[in-house]
């Protein structure tokens, strides 16, 4: 299941990144000393409880397992993070992570009027980790799944990796650039299945915006004061930006497109800040996968003789959870490239 993968792939590496906590892919889950929870199954239910936490009381939550599996999860990320900050702040080590970035910033900072506090901290490192995390996993199962379904665009991805990739060597940082077929990828998963699909916005006072429809005709929208609206991030499939709109096509941002018609990450002074992360995090799993693996479709008895159509359209389902798009259960084979192949 290439979904539960992504998932445990991009937690561990939002772990390394943003709190220099490595993880493995053999971690049995045993709750260290003192704690209730692992780490690595502590930041689990603490993304994927986000939810239950915020919508439910605590009594509500103790009736069932998932339900106290989170409330306990979020207990232990204030345990860690207290624990945390007190190691580095007795710790000589240097680190590069992101709670070390912050939190020497905010010791830097104690002698001026404004100052982080423990709780600052930790919602500043809660955001990335929840639109770190569920968001990157999705559109790298999707990604995937797209190259296993259309061969030749794989085969397109690892010809221009091998390219600039040294043979039996990792990609590096200084290879990101070169590797536009790889962005021009992920742009198209983006447009196709825009994960952060819909984002609440308030309006302060009453007002309106005047646009068009698809046919040129005019209409005015209008936004009451503090009415919760959705803002759709994207306009995938309309043909007035797109040519062939429906179809996966990555080679449409080689080239000159509508910046205005792809906003899978928003934009302006409100866009996610996380972005660059992501590109890079989504580009370099990609071409490593390719680089070693041949992806494809696992065969499934269970769905007969179904057309290519068919196949395309049952992979590429979803489940439109609250705030972004997730694959279902999606079957993909890994296969080891031979050396001559990479």
């Amino acid at each position: 299941d290439i979904a539960a993968l992504t998932k445990d792939l991009t937690l561990m590496v939002i772990s390394t990144a943003a709190f220099g906590m490595k993880l493995s892919w053999g971690d049995d889950g045993i709750a260290p000393i003192g704690h209730a929870m692992s780490f690595k199954k502590t930041l689990h239910y603490v993304s994927k409880g986000i939810v239950h936490r915020l919508a439910l009381p605590d009594w509500i939550l103790n009736l069932y397992q998932f339900g106290r599996d989170t409330k306990t999860a979020y207990s232990e990320f204030s345990v860690y993070m207290r624990e945390m900050i007190d190691h580095r702040m007795t710790s000589p080590e240097g680190r590069e992570d992101l709670f070390s970035n912050l939190l020497r910033a905010r010791e830097e900072e104690k002698d001026g009027t404004t100052m982080f506090s423990d709780s600052d901290l930790f919602g500043n490192i809660f955001v990335l980790m929840f639109a770190g995390h569920e968001t990157s996993a999705a559109t790298l199962a999707f990604a995937l799944t797209y190259l296993a379904i259309y061969p030749d665009v794989q085969a397109k991805w690892l010809e221009q990796i091998s390219r600039h990739v040294k043979p039996g060597q990792l990609p590096t940082y200084a290879d990101i650039p070169k590797l536009t077929y790889g962005t021009a990828i992920i742009q198209e998963t983006l447009r196709l299945q825009p994960i952060a699909h819909t984002i609440p916005r308030e309006s302060m006072h009453d007002t309106q915006f005047s646009t068009r429809k698809c046919n040129g005709e005019a209409v005015t929208v209008p936004i009451p004061k503090v009415h919760p609206r959705g803002c759709e991030a994207h306009v995938p499939f309309t043909a007035t930006y797109w040519d062939r709109p429906h179809d996966f096509i990555p080679e449409r941002f080689l080239g000159e497109y509508n910046k205005d018609a792809w906003i899978p990450f928003f934009a302006g002074a409100r866009a996610c800040i996380g972005r660059r992360f992501a590109e890079i995090e989504l580009l370099a799993v990609l071409a490593l996968v390719v680089q070693y693996y041949e992806i494809s479709v696992t065969p499934n008895p269970k769905y007969g003789q179904e057309s290519s159509a068919e196949q395309r359209a049952r992979l590429l389902d979803i489940d439109e959870a609250v705030f972004v798009l997730r694959p279902k259960e999606i079957g993909l084979t890994f296969k080891k490239r031979h050396a001559a192949e990479r």
